[in-house]
């Protein structure tokens, strides 16, 4: 018995050697393309956090930084990065004539197999577009804001939150849903109950108005008066 106490002793008094820390391992890649006035960008198959914010120029730029973390040694670094390159964002016009922008990631980076938006890294577009651009999102996991945007607005988060900060000046109608969670708004419009534990808000105004259709499965909706 005293063995294994002066043993015990031993391994605790032994120093404790930390791990080292990770580091940060980035990649980043712009595109840019033109959009007609009142055009469309469809944003497809996105996970991460979504900032897309209005201009004054005639086209849609889109930054995409992919964030991961590994030891620091050359190895670990270097395929890390070419793990993150195979992360790809395609940027064109598609047959319905929209400016669609479609993420792909290899199956073989999602850490639950074929589920979307469970990654071992960090995606984040900032997306710069015209004032009256239409927008339609599509959205897994994360957070979407759209700020300054006054044409219609579509979007889908999968589990996340939706933040709309809209221009006071224009006329919207509203059709928001959240399976489970909440949804606030700045505009005047009608709330209500969704699926027992989610939330809804509608408007629809006069005259004429853009219309904002919002759908959150599980986080929170937020619509803000610019």
């Amino acid at each position: 018995m005293n063995l294994r106490f002066a043993a015990a002793g031993l391994l605790i008094c032994l120093p404790v050697f930390a791990a080292p820390p990770l580091q940060t391992v980035e990649l980043r890649t712009t595109d840019r393309m033109d959009l007609a006035p009142g055009g469309a960008l469809r944003l497809a198959n996105s996970s991460g956090e979504v900032a897309i914010e209005a201009w004054d120029q005639p086209a849609v730029e889109i930054s995409l930084t992919r964030t991961t973390f590994r030891h620091n040694n050359p190895k670990e670094q270097e395929l890390a990065k070419q793990s993150l390159g195979r992360i790809h964002l395609t940027l064109k016009k598609n047959d319905g004539g929209e400016l669609e922008a479609l993420t792909t990631i290899p199956s073989r980076q999602r850490l639950f197999g074929l589920l979307p938006g469970f990654h071992d890294f960090h995606l984040y577009y900032r997306i710069r577009a015209p004032r009256d651009a239409k927008l339609i999102v599509d959205h897994n996991i994360g957070t979407v804001t759209v700020s300054g945007i006054g044409g219609d607005i579509e979007a889908r988060v999968r589990a996340g939150d939706i933040v709309a900060q809209l221009p006071g000046a224009e006329h919207y109608s509203f059709d928001t849903k959240v399976r489970v969670g909440d949804v606030y708004s700045d505009f005047e419009g009608k709330n209500g109950s969704s699926y027992v534990i989610g939330q809804r808000f509608v408007a629809a105004p006069q005259p004429p108005s853009h219309r904002i259709v919002l759908r959150v499965g599980v986080g929170g909706i937020s619509i803000q008066r610019l």
